[in-house]
């Protein structure tokens, strides 16, 4: 018997709908639930953004999420908010923008949810519907690995709510609350330029173990806004005999997006050879340099100027989004999102992200980033680093020289 092609075609297109309702079944006994790829939390130029950030009372956790919006959005667009138990348990209600807490300044609108010690959610997800899609955005809720503030809240001057961005910027004006009745907390400030993240493929080297030295520390009265002069990490503390505080990045007036050229030069250390580097960097205000790295090894003024564009909008982005106590592009999802660029799939659970990347008819490669505790940061994720990510990286940073965009 003869099977012609659209017979063939049926009889995929049979199977490929059988293997789908199977695994969906699977899905419904076992009581799993497909993954929600959370992607849009990190789109650098998207409708719709999503920021959080938590705060803990004592035992209590409080969760706030900033959202904004490209253009003014319309009275009838649609926020549905899913919070999920640690049993797994769902409980959605859909909210509308005139239930934020606050309208912000900036157009951007707050919302706020407290849970008690013995409630704490596992996630929550927040699907904003524009069109032609809905934007969803994931915070997972790991209380055991959020650094302890001590009672500290920084705060934007006369606001009750935490500072929602990841940064401030040299010349910023930043209060401190605390729990706890006090007229002053401590302020450590260091100087400290904090090294990029090693590619994936340096798995023989080991981590440096250096000291951080404090450059200065001062009294900062409690509720009385500060104007921060200097650029660097401060680490804010109510009791200097625990390790219990706030750490806070303030960068150069133009943070997030690189400016000067040795803000430009420096990501490089991620496209460069260690000569190449050790030559840009031996004059690191040298334009010319840094214009005969891209010309150079990209080979030509057209593909230089759409390289140098992309590289530096991933840059800012990565910036915005990873932030924590050293600048964006320097943390692990900061590097790999400045040279693969966004993720098409993100999936976030208790302790753990995962990056999907596709190129057609090639490859998928995955990257997975596990929550450490830090004493600076509540948001600190490290590239689990295995040696099948060496091909992968290799490709990538052969396409930025030779001019290409994407992975």
């Amino acid at each position: 018997m003869t099977v012609g092609f659209l017979d063939l075609f049926n009889l995929k297109r049979l199977l490929g709908c059988a293997l789908a309702l199977i695994v969906f079944f699977v899905h419904a006994i076992s009581g799993q639930r497909t993954p929600v790829n959370s992607a849009d939390l990190y789109k650098a130029n998207g409708i719709a953004a999503c920021k959080f950030n938590s705060h803990f009372i004592n035992d209590s956790l409080f969760i706030y999420a900033e959202l904004s919006f490209k253009n003014p959005p319309s009275d009838s667009l649609k926020v549905q908010v899913t919070v999920i138990e640690v049993d797994q348990n769902e409980i959605t209600q859909e909210v509308s923008l005139f239930h934020a807490l606050e309208k912000r300044p900036n157009g951007n609108y707050l919302y706020k949810w407290g849970y008690g010690a013995n409630t704490y959610p596992a996630k929550l997800i927040i699907k904003v519907f524009t069109q032609p899609r809905a934007w969803i955005f994931v915070e997972s809720i790991t209380p055991e690995l959020n650094h302890p503030t001590g009672g500290v809240l920084l705060q934007e001057p006369e606001k009750p709510y935490p500072l929602m961005k990841t940064h401030g910027l040299v010349g910023d004006r930043i209060q401190v609350n605390v729990t706890t009745p006090r007229d002053s907390v401590y302020a450590y400030y260091y100087s400290h330029a904090f090294d990029p993240a090693r590619p994936p493929i340096n798995l023989k080297l080991n981590k440096k173990n250096s000291s951080l030295m404090i450059d200065s520390v001062f009294a900062w009265p409690v509720a009385t806004p500060i104007k921060l002069s200097q650029p660097g990490l401060y680490f804010i503390q109510a009791d200097t005999s625990s390790i219990e505080g706030v750490a806070f990045l303030v960068a150069p007036v133009g943070y997030p997006k690189p400016q000067q050229i040795s803000q430009l030069t420096e990501p490089l250390i991620y496209l460069t050879t260690k000569e190449e580097y050790t030559d840009l960097r031996q004059d690191i205000t040298n334009k010319k340099a840094f214009d005969k790295f891209w010309l150079s090894t990209v080979g030509s003024p057209h593909k230089a100027r759409n390289s140098i564009k992309h590289f530096y909008q991933l840059v800012e982005a990565a910036n915005v989004h990873f932030s924590s106590y050293k600048e964006g592009w320097k943390t692990d999802r900061g590097m790999i999102y400045t040279i693969m660029g966004p993720p098409l799939v993100v999936i976030k659970s208790k302790n753990k992200e995962v990056w999907e990347y596709r190129r057609a008819g090639d490859f998928t490669i995955n990257f997975s980033f596990q929550k450490v505790s830090n004493i600076f940061s509540n948001n600190h994720y490290e590239l689990v680093r295995k040696e099948s990510l060496d091909r992968y990286w290799f490709i990538a940073i052969d396409r930025w020289r030779q001019g290409l965009i994407g992975l």
